[in-house]
């Protein structure tokens, strides 16, 4: 037994899938989507099918994807599925001949497994393994709580053992009086009851479902059961996945596919492209999002069936795990699957808000970096008044948010002659402090920090707003505020504030001790 890895993947389908002198077949074994674990240890399966076939283990991911992409449609394999692919097989070879076998859980990976040990000892031409066919027979079904259980025309009971589909799945779709074909897997067993009947190859595939139901445009409603880099998977009917890009996820900038959407998680979709021969189909969450039409009922797993319901699907799986009392299976059923739309409801509402934080943010980070690109890597804020507006205008961008951005606008600004002077003799002060404080001062949003002691000033001291210091040639008025917050003996910066029919301009003045109330003209 051998794992494949991604890289081995186009190697191995052509030197040994497909070599024409290949004489044993090839087993394969996947892991299962969520747990990513094999749910029958590849070791297992081996013992089971013997020396009669060859079986490599391809863990869902990467592998099975290159796999996907190198095979004929419906002659891959994944998701904790098993396929025999017999000697003589081909790119023109019927797929339906190198047979499926799904399975969900440990059971139905040992009922799987059982199934392929007796088609390879019949192909073998074992003896006691030549059992004839035994033709299905039709039933009708009486329950599908806990089992799904049957009768057939001679009044002998059973219940359905083994499908194509996980059991639980297809019990959502069934109702009682609901007709079915079925195989008898112990036909001379003379019981009435206690019998054991199998689906397998007598209900339609999910494709053909899908196919007969669902057409481009159509929203459903699916689950996601895989989250790659570039892409998630997305199931409209258990076994039946279509694919979602990343540029289908989110209106918004999505870098990470998992910041969206989680495995396990219900998502609307919408149908871009569906081909149910080629088992492919190729969907949109992001149109879903902004699309008014209501998702569409799923299609039932077995015509003429209920529809198939997600939440109830998942309910089931979580009533699995939970220890409940007899008797009040509907209304749990409703329970958790009121939950879980509740759930779905909230995660969708997260999204939505995340989305549009993002999209913020992202807004931000383009003009921060725009800043940035026009001020040049070696910006240095004291170099000049151009270097000194340029930091100002990129400590705005980054530190005012944008809901506040329209309350505080960046207001015209320049430097004043001594200014820069002053503010190079600075040493307890760093030169980002002295941009950040400018920048408050000139987007008008000083006077809202607390600690900054924003006041006019006076010929000898600070001032009330009638009483400050007026210059004669323009009319502009002094003020000043602490650089240090909650610090009595802080440097304090001085500007003027110039009224323009534009609106008032700020002019950057000068550094001074604290107890220097001299302002530069």
């Amino acid at each position: 037994m051998r794992t494949i890895s991604p890289d081995e993947v186009p190697e191995w389908i052509d030197n040994e899938l497909f070599a024409p002198d290949r004489e044993r077949p090839i087993v394969a074994i996947t892991t299962d989507f969520r747990s990513k674990e094999f749910l029958l240890e590849p070791e297992d399966l081996e013992s089971r099918v013997s020396d009669l076939a060859e079986v490599v283990a391809i863990p869902t991911g990467e592998a099975t994807w290159t796999l996907s992409e190198a095979l004929p449609a419906k002659l891959d394999v994944y998701g904790g599925a098993m396929r025999v692919w017999w000697p003589g097989l081909t790119r023109e070879s019927n797929p339906y001949d190198h047979k499926l076998f799904l399975a969900t859980n440990r059971d139905e990976a040992v009922a799987a497994a059982e199934r392929i040990g007796r088609a390879l000892r019949e192909w073998s031409g074992e003896p006691d393994c030549a059992a004839p066919a035994v033709p299905p027979i039709a039933v009708e079904v009486t329950g599908v709580e806990p089992t799904i259980d049957v009768v057939d025309a001679q009044g002998r009971h059973g219940r359905v053992t083994e499908a194509d589909v996980p059991l639980h799945a297809l019990s959502i779709c069934l109702r009682a009086g609901t007709k079915l074909d079925a195989v008898r897997l112990d036909p001379t067993d003379e019981r009435s009851e206690g019998l054991r009947f199998s689906l397998v190859g007598q209900i339609p595939s999910p494709w053909d479902r899908i196919g007969s139901e669902l057409t481009p445009g159509d929203i459903v409603f699916g689950r996601i059961v895989a989250i790659q880099d570039r892409w998630t998977l997305v199931e409209l009917l258990p076994s039946a996945r279509g694919i979602v890009g990343i540029a289908e996820i989110d209106h918004s900038f999505v870098e990470s596919i998992a910041d969206f959407v989680e495995i396990d998680e219900i998502v609307k979709v919408r149908i871009q492209s569906i081909d149910p021969d080629a088992r492919r189909a190729v969907l949109s969450i992001k149109e879903a999002i902004t699309a008014k039409a209501e998702p569409l009922p799923s299609p039932s797993l077995v015509a003429g069936g209920a529809p198939f319901d997600w939440f109830e699907f998942l309910g089931r799986s979580i009533e699995d795990t939970e220890e409940v009392e007899d008797g009040d299976d509907e209304a749990r059923i409703d329970g958790l699957k009121r939950q879980l739309r509740a759930a779905n409801d909230d995660r969708a509402l997260l999204r939505d808000t995340v989305a549009r934080l993002r999209r913020e943010l992202r807004s931000l980070e383009d003009r921060f970096g725009e800043l940035q690109r026009l001020a040049g890597p070696d910006l240095d804020p004291l170099k000049g008044e151009r270097s000194f507006l340029r930091a100002v205008r990129v400590a705005h961008a980054r530190d005012v948010e944008e809901d506040e951005r329209a309350d505080f606008l960046l207001g015209p600004m320049r430097v004043g002659p001594s200014f820069l002077e002053t503010a190079r003799d600075l040493e307890d002060v760093p030169v980002d402090k002295l941009v950040d404080v400018a920048a408050q001062i000139a987007a008008g949003k000083v006077q809202n920090v607390e600690g900054r002691e924003v006041h006019a000033l006076g010929v000898d001291g600070p001032a009330t707003d009638s009483a400050g210091r007026v210059r004669e040639r323009d009319g502009a008025k002094a003020w000043r505020c602490s650089l240090q917050m909650n610090e009595p003996e802080s440097l304090r910066m001085l500007w003027w504030s110039v009224p323009s029919e534009a609106g008032d301009r700020i002019e950057f003045a000068s550094v001074n001790e604290h107890d220097d109330f001299d302002i530069p003209e």
